[in-house]
């Protein structure tokens, strides 16, 4: 863009002249040198982002004005200059929505700060489903009590409940796009949990789900000596959706030597990345 080399110097000794100190404990230990640029938030970014969007703006005017498709620019233009010639000065404003977007797709790759932070709570929801005996889930559990083998209770209590209660509001919003890949089916709702295709039992077979026995069973309780058992008398305009439903289940296999485990989204790895 033109930046001379003494600007160059000044803006490379500000970010590698910087020293942060990393909080442990609420108390600040050692200093880390930047070696990769300014980090997210320090800020010196937005003027650093301001100062070139300036710069290009005035480019990309100059280029208008004489109709060409570029302009070399050797000097970074005069900021006192810019501010005199405010005046009908027209900013290059673009969709928030559009600089959160990656690259590839025409965006700046800028992360969308609010939904990167409601990411990284949900990915508590994630270990606490698939960690075992961890002493943090344990602790957890504890305090808020148990629920299922994937989440606790809902807390509602104003006080005292600390980060897990925003955590545990997002529970709605992590189970949509969870599955579940069955071992043992102890821990899996036979109805009312995502295993067998993208839907759950209770959204494909809706009558079937209203007469059932217990519709919060766990696959396990729906099986009996490697058969799949329907646990009430079936009547003969239920016949055609049972054996739907009987023919389904015959391509699920399970395996008592292994737990139940969650599956995020639809990729191969099922797993929860942030």
């Amino acid at each position: 863009m033109g930046f001379g080399e003494r600007w160059i110097r000044w803006i490379k000794f500000s970010l590698t002249t910087v020293k942060y100190s990393v909080l442990i404990n609420r108390s600040p230990v050692g200093f880390v040198s930047p070696q990769k640029g300014i980090r997210q938030g320090d800020p010196l970014s937005p003027f650093l982002f301001i100062i070139a969007m300036e710069g290009l703006s005035k480019m990309l005017d100059k280029a208008r004005s004489t109709h060409k498709h570029a302009e070399k620019v050797n000097v970074v233009p005069d900021l006192d200059e810019l501010e005199d010639n405010s005046e009908g000065h027209k900013f290059h404003l673009v969709k928030w929505a559009t600089v959160t977007q990656p690259k590839s797709l025409g965006g700046l790759g800028i992360r969308d700060l609010s939904k990167h932070n409601k990411s990284l709570l949900m990915k508590w929801n994630w270990r606490y489903g698939q960690e075992g005996t961890s002493l943090w889930k344990e602790i957890v559990k504890a305090k808020y009590g148990h629920l299922d083998n994937w989440s606790t209770r809902t807390t509602r209590a104003p006080h005292g409940v600390g980060p897990w209660k925003h955590i545990d509001s997002l529970k709605e919003v992590f189970q949509q796009e969870v599955s579940f890949k069955v071992g043992n089916g102890a821990h899996v709702k036979f109805w009312k949990d995502k295993w067998l295709g993208n839907f759950t039992i209770q959204e494909t077979f809706p009558t079937l789900f209203h007469l059932a026995t217990d519709p919060n069973s766990t696959v396990a309780q729906n099986r009996s000596n490697n058969t799949w058992e329907v646990r009430r008398n079936i009547q003969d305009w239920e016949i055609e959706e049972v054996l739907d439903l009987l023919g389904r289940l015959a391509n699920c296999t399970m395996s008592i030597q292994h737990t139940d485990k969650l599956r995020w989204g639809t990729s191969k790895e099922g797993a929860y990345t942030v």
